[in-house]
């Protein structure tokens, strides 16, 4: 099959995988009509098929249209599908393509509040770190431009890490809601991650507070959205806290727990704001993630990773 007879494949199976008249099953065939040609063809020759990105572009509009009226397998496996291609273009094509892409993503997750495409647009945020499209430097970097319109271009390690809890605080935003709180997590831990593997290749991981990268969002995050503890507490905090115990001991501490220690609670003074109570019900609220996770033991002593407070 040469070039124009796979394109005019393909158009038409993406045509009918747009078809908002098809049942699941017809839209999950079209995907893995796509899919397979996809997956049998050399990187090559897609890139001569895909030389026109609108093709492409269609393509992913699939994913960020259809995902949730269709069979998860068939668009995750699209999903993983149409990355590997872009991956594999030409420098300045893929370039083109990543930046259109993440112009889209961020539009719907800053700017929209459509569940069913915030879902699939952090998705897409996800899948293009995990399978290293782009790295987070990168991605912090055109949110930062996406929000500000480039106005701020200063590229330092101070800068870095702000861009980057800027990133998290936004996507932290979106575990309030319970159909976009577990891809929300899976993204967020990624950044995490991948921040935390910066730290060991350079200075680029120093927050310029001194706090583990994702403390300062996670607490604005809750005091802007205070209804949604609940959200953070079963989605988020289990597996964020468990990536490094010391940032976990952190952010304790930022919340006040040795302030918390201290005091003689028959004496606690009822002049407090509702912002205070509500900062002692988050840390309450993580001290109880961190004893049924492991991280924090009670004994004579309350240990925290390998610090230990009196009672």
């Amino acid at each position: 099959m040469n070039n124009r007879e796979l394109r005019s494949v393909l158009k038409s199976f993406i045509k009918t995988a747009h078809r908002i008249d098809v049942t699941r099953s017809h839209r999950a065939a079209a995907t893995n009509a796509i899919c397979s040609i996809l997956e049998v063809q050399n990187f090559k020759h897609l890139q001569d098929v895909f030389q026109e990105e609108y093709l492409l572009l269609q393509a992913f509009d699939v994913f960020f249209d259809h995902s949730e009226i269709a069979k998860g397998k068939s668009m995750r496996q699209l999903l993983v599908a149409l990355i590997n291609v872009t991956k594999h273009q030409e420098a300045i094509l893929k370039q083109r393509l990543v930046k259109t892409l993440l112009l889209y993503t961020f539009s719907i997750i800053c700017r929209q509040s459509n569940q069913v495409k915030g879902k699939a647009a952090l998705q897409v945020l996800s899948t293009f770190l995990s399978q290293g499209l782009i790295g987070l430097e990168q991605l912090a970097g055109e949110y930062s431009d996406f929000e500000t319109k480039g106005q701020n271009s200063e590229v330092n390690s101070a800068r870095l890490a702000e861009q980057v809890q800027e990133l998290l605080q936004r996507l932290f935003s979106w575990v309030g809601n319970r159909d976009t709180a577990r891809v929300a997590r899976h993204t967020i831990l990624i950044c995490v991650r991948e921040w935390k593997a910066l730290q060991f290749t350079d200075d680029k991981g120093q927050v310029p507070e001194g706090l583990p990268i994702w403390v300062r969002p996670l607490v604005r995050s809750i005091l802007e959205h205070p209804e949604a503890l609940q959200e953070f507490k079963n989605q988020v905090f289990a597996e964020l806290f468990a990536i490094n115990a010391a940032d976990y001991l952190a952010f304790l501490e930022h919340l006040g727990f040795q302030e918390i220690l201290r005091q003689d609670h028959g004496n606690i003074s009822n002049l407090r704001s509702e912002e205070e109570e509500f900062i002692e019900i988050t840390l309450y609220s993580s001290l109880q993630v961190g004893k049924e996770t492991g991280l924090v033991v009670e004994t004579g002593e309350f240990s925290v990773s390998s610090v230990s407070y009196r009672l």
